[in-house]
């Protein structure tokens, strides 16, 4: 990846104005942010200055020391990745229940394994079924989304994948986040469509049709 170019030495990338930028797939399926500066469509909240959080899709580590930022899906700007943008103030939001802001210090986990073992510390399948019995429902809603999408993108092709439990949690947060109320034999199906697929950074964008 293309880093923008950084301030005081800081962990991951910070921006440019966007203008005249190519934009690849920035829409969203979900109205719940509103939009950057730049007109983008914020796919997470805006976060003050020096606060660090992965990014919602594809878990890098952003952080930026002067402005206040908001995650927007992945756009190219003059050969550089660009994956968030200026938002204004007045969005901030530190609601545990719904956004989870990670430590201002943190590991940079590059992959979704790395994601779920440094800040979960669940290092294989054994320890994803505990935590997912055990811890999964008390972490904030958007938390459990971005971890599922891990979990599937790590062991969705493993024999031993928990599909009926990932099935009842994916219908907790497709009803929490999107109102959508699927029964888990439906989701259960889709799963497996989506495992077979080559590319499922997100795999609720493949649950939007069943939108109201």
């Amino acid at each position: 990846m293309n880093n923008l170019k950084k301030k005081n030495n800081s962990i991951s990338t910070s921006k440019t104005k966007l203008t005249n930028s190519t934009n690849y797939n920035n829409s969203t399926n979900s109205n719940n942010y509103n939009k950057s500066e730049n007109n983008f469509r914020c796919i997470g909240p805006c976060y003050s200055p020096k606060t660090t959080y992965y990014h919602p899709l594809y878990f890098n580590v952003i952080y930026d020391p002067d402005d206040y930022t908001c995650p927007i899906r992945r756009t190219i700007k003059e050969g550089k990745e660009i994956l968030n943008d200026y938002c204004d103030p007045k969005q901030v939001t530190y609601d545990p229940k719904t956004f989870d802001i990670f430590e201002d210090i943190v590991q940079i986990a590059n992959t979704p394994k790395l994601f779920l073992e440094q800040i979960y510390k669940i290092d294989d399948l054994q320890d994803c079924i505990k935590y997912l019995n055990d811890n999964f429902d008390n972490i904030p809603v958007y938390s459990q989304k971005r971890m599922i999408n891990a979990i599937v993108e790590t062991w969705g092709k493993n024999i031993n994948f928990p599909l009926d439990i990932v099935s009842h949690k994916i219908k907790f947060i497709l009803h929490k986040i999107y109102q959508i109320d699927l029964t888990t034999d439906k989701i259960s199906k889709k799963i497996i469509n989506i495992i077979n697929k080559q590319n499922y950074n997100d795999i609720f964008i493949y649950f939007m049709k069943y939108t109201k």
